[in-house]
């Protein structure tokens, strides 16, 4: 069965994709047979929007894994690490691995998570705030622009940021205005999960507002590394890439690279490792929507 959303059961050695003949997890997230039909009648759309998912190859640039060997591990651009010594940490895991490793490269990290005491975190590297990201300041929320204000980083060009936020990623990016990209702007790599891919292309409106955030995300940045969580299922349409319900995706800015459109990377890279490795990785192939 071609088009139909796939869970990986079990660790395979030589990591290949198969698919099930039964619905994953993701499929049963739809609440009613009108989600189902909306998702399965929007399939061009979807595509048109993970189109600004595609990635492309830097040129002359390595990549490093970082933090965990599986989930809680993210792929950068090992040469743009050293340029600057500010990164942001939203969403705090269990372990701070990834913390560790970016401090290795002589970064301070400001971390942030409204859900977690991360005090137990904290090293004179380590800025601790239990707050979370959100559209507007309210609460024990902030938007992106005011923690880098707030930091007094405001004229920082080479930070680095993290995210894992659980979907409020959506929001976030979707309705940044102006001032807000010119802050993120300030970043020269971004490490974004994304969540909810296929439970959202079920609805117009959430298809919108990951488009709206892609869409900002490309004015000043491309993708460069897609890896697909395999913690949940993914959609297959024949003859392109499988979209999963949650990418790990890094972002680089475009200034700062030039692209290698001849050579083709095939996904997962050697630098990836499955997110749950009792479960197959989800093959990419090129990654081109």
């Amino acid at each position: 069965m071609n088009n139909i959303f796939t869970q990986m059961s079990k660790k395979n050695e030589k990591r290949k994709t198969f698919t099930v003949d039964h619905p994953s997890s993701v499929w049963k997230k739809f609440k009613s047979p009108f989600q189902v039909a909306n998702f399965l009648s929007n399939q061009e759309r979807m595509l048109d929007v993970m189109k600004l998912l595609s990635p492309r190859k830097p040129k002359g640039m390595k990549k490093v894994r970082i933090g965990e060997q599986n989930d809680g591990g993210y792929v950068f651009l090992e040469d743009l690490l050293t340029n600057g010594k500010v990164a942001y940490s939203i969403g705090i895991g269990k372990t701070v691995k990834f913390e560790e490793a970016i401090e290795a490269y002589g970064h301070h990290i400001w971390m942030y998570d409204h859900t977690v005491d991360g005090s137990r975190f904290k090293t004179p590297n380590r800025t601790i705030q239990k707050i979370g990201i959100g559209t507007n300041n309210k609460g024990e929320f902030q938007t992106l622009k005011t923690m880098i204000d707030s930091n007094g980083h405001q004229k920082e060009t080479n930070m680095l940021l993290q995210m894992d936020c659980e979907g409020a990623e959506w929001e976030v990016f979707a309705n940044m205005n102006s001032e807000d990209l010119l802050r993120l702007s300030g970043f020269s790599q971004l490490c974004i999960e994304m969540h909810w891919f296929v439970s959202y292309f079920s609805r117009a409106d959430s298809t919108d507002l990951i488009q709206r955030a892609l869409t900002n995300l490309r004015k000043n940045f491309t993708p460069c590394h897609v890896h697909a969580n395999n913690w949940s299922g993914f959609y297959k349409i024949p003859r392109v890439p499988p979209i999963a319900e949650t990418f790990e995706v890094t972002w680089v800015r475009n200034d700062l690279v030039e692209w290698d459109d001849a050579a083709e990377e095939i996904y997962p890279t050697e630098f990836d490792s499955p997110c749950n490795d009792t479960r197959y990785e989800i093959e990419l192939g090129n990654a081109q929507w």
